[in-house]
């Protein structure tokens, strides 16, 4: 991932819904997966890049 200073992202699920809407303010950002059933997300940024997370 690049730096995305003050960037708002959403975290989706396979079939395109909203888990989290999330705000990243700084060049680092910790995202807690630890609630999440096991499963393919999709990590969408602002600026339209999108991110594959998978879940083990």
């Amino acid at each position: 991932m690049g730096s995305f200073r003050n960037t708002t992202a959403q975290l989706l699920d396979i079939r395109g819904h909203l888990i989290q809407q999330i705000q990243i303010n700084g060049p680092v950002y910790k995202l807690n997966m630890g609630k999440l059933s096991k499963g393919i997300y999709f990590l969408k940024t602002d600026d339209g890049s999108t991110f594959k997370l998978i879940k083990q």
